[in-house]
């Protein structure tokens, strides 16, 4: 269940290959996956070419992780630059630190569902690794016209989701 007073949505591209790893759990190990995805600051493209001559920054980086059943299908989905979308929650965490002893803080995002954004939705299709995939077909019909449906809502089977 998604706690909806700790919610994060973000769309953006995977920015460095993601590295899986396993963790120990109650039930044996568990797989688990970090990632950076670049998430686009909204400007003008008056204010993006401006920050681009000024070597300013035109995206953040968000770090994720996941744990669970999604790490295989993110590990097969998910390369490097692909353009997905995630809902997760923020966390924070404190470890200390070996050499200094110190005590070093840290945060990321939880990722509790991803999906794929409506650009690669049908990159998926034609990428010739024979996965299967077809993006959702429902239609509408709306005075007689029967269209595709425009709106891809990677979240629709996730009865948690508080959209």
């Amino acid at each position: 269940m998604v706690n909806t007073n700790n919610v994060c949505m973000f769309e953006g591209r995977v920015a460095k290959d993601p590295q899986f790893s396993q963790i120990n759990g109650q039930n044996g190990p568990i797989e688990k996956v970090t990632f950076d995805l670049a998430v686009d600051r909204g400007m003008s493209s008056n204010q993006r070419q401006n920050a681009q001559a000024n070597q300013q920054p035109t995206a953040d980086f968000i770090h994720c992780s996941m744990i669970g059943n999604q790490v295989n299908a993110f590990k097969q989905y998910c390369p490097k630059g692909k353009s997905i979308k995630v809902l997760c929650h923020y966390t924070q965490y404190s470890y200390t630190d070996k050499q200094t002893g110190q005590t070093q803080y840290g945060h990321q995002f939880d990722v509790d569902n991803f999906g794929f954004t409506v650009s690669d939705a049908k990159s998926l299709n034609n990428s010739g690794n024979n996965n299967n995939y077809t993006p959702n077909n429902n239609t509408s019909n709306n005075n007689n016209n029967t269209q595709p449906a425009s709106n891809f809502d990677l979240f629709s089977n996730n009865p948690a989701a508080p959209f």
